[in-house]
């Protein structure tokens, strides 16, 4: 029994892996940087135009 879920584990890992495979790549920094920038000029809008 043991032998069949380690089996369907891996087939699972299979699954998954060639998923991510398939999905483009992202650039975790660069997305960050521009949440970061984006933050930042919303902030500096309020700051000039408050409501």
């Amino acid at each position: 029994m043991s032998i069949l879920i380690v089996l369907l584990l891996i087939c699972n890992l299979a699954v998954l892996l060639n998923i991510n495979h398939k999905l483009p790549k992202r650039d975790y920094v660069q997305e960050a940087l521009d949440r970061d920038r984006q933050r930042k000029a919303e902030r500096k809008d309020h700051d000039r135009y408050p409501e």
